[in-house]
């Protein structure tokens, strides 16, 4: 091996162990924050790769070149691109797993009350409550959280689970007002 192909092989495992724990970080946050598919995470996922992927190419092309017995660069050149792929998928994976726990139907909402709030975004975004009645809202969400907090005569109260992100210390509430004649005026989310 020349001195050019062990700088260049070098290069090569630092960028492997530094994109692998890129991608461990990118599960991390993904697990945490229950990170959906956009074209944000999507990029974020992707774009380190296809650089990594492309610096594996032009390494490549400068063993080929070489003397060197060619069954085993390719070989090697094969477990490295598997390496690199497998935490993608993993990112992948999981992106599509949170993005369909966080599709909104009544009986998700109905049989997992802890999981409601990793559906709550996608409820609020399909269902506008202002102007439907109490028994509307019901139907929508079953019957509402037999609870102290932010409740008062003219509203209802959903408990959504553990505050999202990090650290979680406080739960997340929806917490849904009526007017005199049980008609929505305002909703919100809110965290006790």
């Amino acid at each position: 091996m020349t001195k050019k192909q062990s700088i260049l092989w070098n290069m090569l495992v630092l960028f492997v162990i530094l994109h692998l724990l890129l991608s461990m970080i990118y599960i991390f946050i993904i697990h945490v924050f229950n990170a959906l598919f956009s074209i944000v995470s999507i990029s974020a996922i992707l774009i380190p790769s296809l650089f990594l992927l492309l610096f594996e190419y032009i390494v490549w092309k400068q063993f080929i070149d070489s003397s060197l017995a060619e069954m085993k660069v390719h070989k090697n050149f094969k477990k490295v691109t598997i390496i690199c792929l497998i935490p993608v998928l993993v990112c992948l994976f999981m992106l599509g797993l949170n993005e369909y726990n966080s599709n909104f139907t009544s009986s998700k909402w109905s049989e997992k009350p802890s999981k409601r709030v990793e559906i709550i975004d996608d409820l609020l975004l399909n269902y506008d409550f202002k102007g439907m009645t109490k028994n509307e809202v019901i139907n929508i969400l079953g019957t509402p959280s037999e609870t102290e907090y932010f409740k008062k005569d003219n509203n209802i109260v959903y408990h959504l689970g553990y505050e999202r992100g990090l650290i979680s210390i406080d739960s997340e509430w929806l917490v849904i007002n009526f007017d005199g004649n049980e008609i929505v005026i305002n909703y919100d989310v809110v965290t006790d």
